[in-house]
């Protein structure tokens, strides 16, 4: 579980963070495509997903909304395979 691994500081501090971008993403969803493999959001001038690769992207506002929304609320990537370690 991440509560063993990060302590809730860290999950808290990583969380405010997300919750910062989502909200700048939120803001500017123009500017912004959701990938259609790994739904990481990127900006619209990227040719490929840096987190999967893929190269299938929805450009849909209201998605990418939706999931700046859902991203703000887990202090860690859903999509992630594990969760970052941080050095001290």
């Amino acid at each position: 579980m991440i509560g063993e691994i990060v302590n809730l500081t860290e999950q808290a501090k990583h969380l405010a963070a997300r919750q910062r971008r989502a909200g700048q993403i939120i803001v500017e969803a123009e500017r912004f495509k959701v990938c259609e493999q790994c739904r990481s959001i990127s900006y619209r001038h990227v040719p490929t997903c840096s987190i999967c690769g893929a190269y299938r992207f929805d450009e849909n506002p209201d998605l990418i909304r939706d999931t700046a929304r859902e991203m703000s609320s887990h202090p860690f990537p859903v999509t992630a395979g594990t969760v970052p370690r941080f050095t001290t």
